[in-house]
C-alpha cells in the first residue's frame, strides 16, 4: 500500500479517554480525511459476513443485539475479561478490518486527498501504522483520563484505573509517536495544535 505522491497517510491513536475521537473530528474540520478503524471493524462482522457467523457460532445468540447484529458492548466485555478470547477475536477481526481500511485508502488516493488519517486504538500494539508516514498520539494526563471515564461510564476511581491499566502503558504509546497532541487542556488549545499539525503535514 504505497502512498501516492503529495499524499500523507498517518496513523492516529491514543489511550482510553484521551479524547482521540474528538481530536479526529478536529482534524476533519481542518481538512483531513479520517478513516475510523472501529467502524471498519464493525462492518467486518456485520450480519451476513463469515466473521459474523464465526462469532455467533462461538458465543451463541447471547452475543446479539435486539436487531440481530453483534452487540459491541458484549463483544467488548469479552475482549476485556479474557486474553485467549481477545486473541481469538483479534486474529479474525484485524485482517478483515485492514482489508476494508485499505479499500477506503485507495478510494481516497484516487480522489486526490492530500491528508488521510487512520484512527485506531491499537496502532502501536499491532504495528499497523508502520507503513504510513508517521503516527499521531493523542495524550492526556492520567487524572484527566480517570475523570473522563468516571463521568462517561459511571465508574468508580478504582474501576477507571483498572481500565486504564489494562491497556498499553502511556509511555510506550508516546515513545512510538512522531507527533503528540496534548488533549489535557482547553478545546482551543487542542484545536490550535491540530491546525498547526495539519499545516505541517500538508507542506
Amino acid at each position: 500500500m504505497e502512498p501516492a505522491q503529495q499524499t500523507r497517510i498517518v496513523g492516529l491513536t491514543g489511550g482510553i479517554a484521551t479524547g482521540k475521537t474528538a481530536v479526529a473530528r478536529l482534524f476533519e474540520k481542518h481538512g483531513a480525511l479520517v478513516i475510523d478503524a472501529d467502524r471498519a471493524a464493525h462492518r467486518a462482522y456485520r450480519p451476513g459476513t463469515q466473521l459474523y457467523r464465526d462469532i455467533l457460532r462461538r458465543y451463541g445468540r447471547e452475543i446479539l443485539a435486539p436487531d440481530g447484529s453483534i452487540d459491541r458492548k458484549k463483544l467488548g466485555a469479552i475482549l476485556f475479561r479474557s486474553k485467549p478470547e481477545r486473541l481469538w477475536l483479534e486474529a479474525r477481526i484485524h485482517p478483515e478490518t485492514r482489508r476494508l481500511i485499505g479499500r477506503e485508502i485507495q478510494t481516497a488516493l484516487r480522489r486526490g486527498r492530500r491528508l488521510i488519517l487512520v484512527e485506531a486504538a491499537l496502532h502501536v500494539e499491532t504495528g499497523y501504522h508502520r507503513p504510513f508516514h508517521g503516527l499521531i498520539v493523542v495524550d492526556a494526563q492520567p487524572q484527566i483520563q480517570i475523570e473522563r471515564l468516571r463521568r462517561r461510564e459511571g465508574l468508580s476511581r478504582a474501576e477507571a484505573l483498572a481500565k486504564i491499566r489494562s491497556q498499553m502503558p502511556r509511555r510506550r504509546k508516546l515513545a512510538a509517536a512522531d507527533w503528540v497532541i496534548d488533549n489535557s487542556g482547553s478545546l482551543a488549545s487542542t484545536e490550535r495544535q491540530v491546525r498547526n499539525l495539519v499545516r505541517e503535514l500538508k507542506r
